[in-house]
């Protein structure tokens, strides 16, 4: 299963609509917050609350993918959060905020940040690609 992930689109409308052209094979969308966008302009994306975010989000949210449990939240995790959540048997975490694409790996615990495609902090625009298959997974930076 083929997931889109962005973050930290403040409110840029045309990018994101590029973003769901390009991803339209995909099976999951999810957004780590600040699109500052509707959920209705968001669709297919599921959202997270970011900070500047004016619309009612949830905070985190778990999700089962295939045989895997990825959270996502818009603020990265704190050591505490990862901790817990690998007792939960959580393997995925996705945070935005940082505007940069960031991949970490910790005790088999795997921790992105897709960057921004709209206001990145560094050369590129990015987003996301996470594939996941019954045993196995692997990911892919996207540049706009």
């Amino acid at each position: 299963m083929l997931y889109a992930v962005i973050s930290d689109l403040h409110g840029d409308v045309s990018t994101l609509e590029l973003i769901k052209r390009t991803t339209s094979a995909c099976s999951g969308f999810l957004d780590a917050g600040d699109s500052q966008l509707t959920s209705q302009e968001l669709s297919p994306f599921i959202s997270v609350k970011g900070n500047n975010d004016f619309f009612s989000f949830p905070k985190k949210r778990l999700i089962k993918i295939e045989n895997e449990l990825l959270l996502i939240q818009h603020y990265p995790f704190l050591e505490e959060e990862i901790i817990e959540g690998k007792k939960r048997g959580i393997r995925f975490f996705i945070h935005g905020h940082l505007h940069r694409p960031i991949i970490e790996k910790i005790d088999n615990i795997y921790i992105f940040c897709p960057g921004s495609p709209s206001y990145p902090r560094g050369d590129e625009a990015t987003y996301l690609l996470l594939d996941f298959s019954k045993n196995d997974f692997s990911f892919s930076f996207k540049h706009i």
